[in-house]
């Protein structure tokens, strides 16, 4: 085999290697849709869908942000995690969710053990006994 093949052969094989890589970067963690759908509606953020991809509209200050495709699911994982320190808080079988003025303002109970963690590990919040 010539030296050039092999070079060709190992370089794709590396530029292969790091499309699958960036390509599980980019997808999203799975989630508890139930529970997550329900807590999505006090976030602080709304989704746009624009021509070339997603904008994160911030619905206190209308503040845009477009980032790309490959880190809108990272960005959105980062927001999620810093809105719920602040406003979840995870108790042993609900989930409360505070306003800015820290009154409840909704509570979601769980319906099996999977909701729980998947808060506990998404949100990356601990559990008030």
């Amino acid at each position: 085999m010539k030296k050039s093949t092999l070079i060709f052969i190992t370089l794709s094989l590396l530029f292969f290697g790091f499309g699958i890589m960036t390509f599980q970067d980019a997808i999203p963690k799975k989630k508890e849709e139930r529970i997550y759908i329900a807590i999505s509606k006090h976030f602080p953020y709304i989704i746009e869908k624009r021509l070339g991809g997603l904008t994160i509209i911030f619905k206190d200050t209308n503040e845009k942000m477009k980032p790309t495709n490959s880190e809108f699911f990272s960005k959105i994982e980062s927001i999620d995690k810093f809105w719920a320190k602040e406003y979840l808080i995870l108790t042993t079988n609900k989930v409360i969710i505070l306003d800015k003025n820290k009154i409840i303002i909704d509570e979601i109970k769980f319906k099996n053990q999977k909701e729980k963690e998947f808060i506990k590990t998404y949100f990356d919040i601990k559990e008030i006994t």
